[in-house]
């Protein structure tokens, strides 16, 4: 400009001007104010690729995010509410649950329909999950954890034993909703934690709802497991996914080895931590359930020791009576007389 006033200086850079030069213009003075706008203009430039190219990875990084939090690589409460504040996710810390869809019986379904065909209905399967929770005015993240598996972090509008008897029924319906319209014929299981107070109890919760979908109580029906049904609410996160594990599958030939598995644990870590909470080993909760069954099944009269014995797991009608005897003091035919 020729101009030599402060206010055409003002509205020069109002509308973005990066310097303002009076006339005469010196050479060194105009070479350094165009680097200077170059440098600008590149910094811009540079500043829209970093913010386009984190846009595009944000799906991942929040995927990678949740990742950690369910398999408990992070655990910090602060690290993770700040992380949750920068990558936007809305989760109320006051009252969450994790919910773990599984296919049933993956592995038969793989041997009579094409992968490609499979991989298409647990995709749809996935994503009307998913949409279904949104519709029904549930919002939270919603993780594809592997071929098989959805895993739902939630907020509760309440921590109370109505806002997850609504849950509940939601999920049942959606559930039946969801596999009627599938080109297969498949059934899914569904196992929902006790609510927690904070994000870094979604690791906890993750191995109670997995436990619960892991372990279907009724094979083929759309079964909805809630960990705090199985009466085992007042234990360790994990001794809780054992043994709603161990209730699930008493009736068959189990360890503790098959239990740590299918928590994610190791055997050694599991067995510590019953034996710490509890007093006894999982072979004695097994024992112990076991025979409360029993117990159960011998009141009416219906069954023959040996129907009672097939139906909580034993093979050896001898071997059962014995310790039937054991823990109890009678025999299976004498507390049977009892009423």
């Amino acid at each position: 400009s020729g101009y030599d006033d402060f206010g055409y200086a003002q509205s020069a850079l109002k509308h973005g001007a990066s310097n303002y030069l009076l006339k005469p213009i010196e050479n060194q003075q105009l070479i350094e104010t165009v680097v200077q706008v170059g440098k600008t203009i590149r910094q811009e430039r540079e500043k829209n690729q970093e913010y386009n190219k984190l846009k595009m990875e944000l799906p991942s990084i929040k995927k990678q995010f949740i990742q950690d939090l369910l398999t408990g690589r992070l655990t910090e409460e602060e690290e993770i509410t700040e992380k949750l504040r920068f990558l936007q996710i809305p989760l109320d810390p006051e009252a969450l649950v994790v919910v773990v869809l599984c296919v049933d019986d993956l592995e038969l379904l793989a041997q009579s329909q094409s992968a490609q065909k499979l991989k298409e209905a647990v995709e749809k399967l996935n994503t009307h999950f998913a949409q279904g929770l949104e519709q029904r005015a549930y919002h939270g993240i919603v993780v594809d954890k592997d071929a098989h598996e959805l895993v739902v972090v939630l907020p509760l509008a309440a921590n109370t034993e109505a806002a997850i008897g609504e849950l509940k029924k939601a999920l049942k319906e959606l559930s039946g909703l969801v596999t009627a319209n599938l080109e297969i014929d498949l059934t899914v299981s569904v196992g929902i934690s006790a609510p927690f107070p904070g994000v870094s109890g979604i690791h906890g919760g993750y191995r109670e709802a997995l436990a619960g979908a892991r372990t279907k109580f009724v094979p083929g029906t759309n079964s909805i497991t809630y960990i705090k049904d199985q009466g085992v609410q007042d234990c360790h996160n994990v001794v809780k996914a054992a043994l709603v594990y161990l209730r699930n599958n008493f009736d068959q030939e189990i360890t503790v080895e098959m239990a740590a598995k299918t928590i994610l644990v190791s055997p050694s870590y599991l067995m510590h931590l019953i034996k710490e909470e509890l007093g006894k080993t999982f072979v004695e909760c097994l024992i112990e359930y076991r025979i409360e069954q029993a117990k159960e099944l011998l009141k009416g009269n219906q069954y023959r020791v040996y129907e009672v014995c097939a139906k909580v797991g034993y093979q050896n009608p001898k071997y059962f009576s014995q310790l039937f005897k054991k823990v109890t003091g009678l025999s299976p035919s004498e507390f049977a007389k009892l009423g």
